[in-house]
């Protein structure tokens, strides 16, 4: 009995860690997200530009008027990352492979906690509550497994992948690790962005054509990739980096924050290229499939 006692203890601890790392981390990002997302939803549905939008939500923050969505996001993105590091502590204290579990158990508590909150957002926005369909559940649940799936599993392997092949550029593993938790994450959201939209279009035109439809993702897609190019920032790239890092309070040999910060900033800079490419792409992407229709 004693034995069993002591081998609870251990897990409780364990535990602690992950839970106060996933809860630190989400305070930390949700102020930047509250604000992003509302704006990009305000940004759809309202037919206005990002710009405008973040205005908005900027003063309605100033005015301390984001109080409830506040609320909203600390609970989704908490409940994220402690699911997932949770999830990955107990299967390495297991002796498993952690990858597959981990983006399971995360993208389903993921799925459910970003649904209801763009549906709440969504219902803040507009005067009459917006009605989703089973389809729009389906596709923000697609939208996000992609989100999850690229922030907490296939950073590392991509991170894996720079270390062996592009050393040159990425001498040590926490430098290959810093970039992808931002490049990985980013390239996601160009594939997820149309899954995004039309989520939400089928709860606010439920009877539009397919022809509208696609209008709809060429109209915004510019504006709502943007916003959510600028959300993950913050939301998995700025909050990856600090959830592994006050995770990493446990282990020896921890590198200074000022290291990180000093590494973060190098990451950064490999990736303004990228960031500038992929800003070019949308500038020409909306006009022209608006052409063609």
């Amino acid at each position: 009995m004693p034995e069993i006692s002591s081998t609870k203890s251990n897990g409780n601890a364990n535990l602690a860690m992950p839970i106060f790392s996933g809860m630190v981390t989400a305070l930390a990002v949700t102020p930047f997200m509250t604000t992003l997302d509302m704006s990009i939803i305000r940004a759809q549905l309202q037919s206005k530009t990002l710009r405008q939008a973040l205005a908005d939500s900027w003063k309605e923050r100033v005015g301390v008027k984001l109080g409830r969505p506040f609320n909203i996001m600390y609970t989704v993105y908490g409940t994220t990352y402690v699911t997932a590091n949770v999830t990955e502590r107990i299967c390495k204290d297991a002796g498993v492979d952690h990858k597959l579990p981990t983006c399971i158990a995360t993208s389903i508590v993921n799925i459910i906690g970003i649904a209801w909150k763009d549906i709440r957002y969504a219902d803040l926005m507009n005067k009459v509550p917006t009605i989703f369909s089973p389809r729009s559940y389906a596709l923000f649940a697609l939208r996000d497994g992609i989100t999850i799936s690229s922030s907490f599993v296939f950073k590392h392997d991509v991170a894996e992948y720079l270390q062996e092949n592009v050393s040159t550029f990425f001498p040590t593993k926490r430098s290959a690790e810093l970039f992808s938790s931002f490049l990985v994450p980013m390239v996601a959201q160009l594939f997820s962005t149309p899954l995004h939209i039309l989520a939400l279009d089928l709860g606010s035109q439920p009877a539009a054509s397919v022809g509208d439809r696609l209008y709809q993702i060429a109209a915004n897609y510019k504006t709502v990739c943007s916003g959510r190019l600028m959300r993950i920032i913050p939301a998995f790239g700025i909050g990856g980096i600090l959830n592994d890092y006050i995770k990493g309070l446990e282990h020896a040999h921890l590198p200074s924050l000022a290291e990180v910060v000093d590494e973060a900033t190098d990451a950064s800079s490999a990736l303004s290229n990228f960031a500038t490419d992929a800003s070019s792409a949308l500038s020409n992407f909306g006009p022209s499939m608006n052409k063609a229709k």
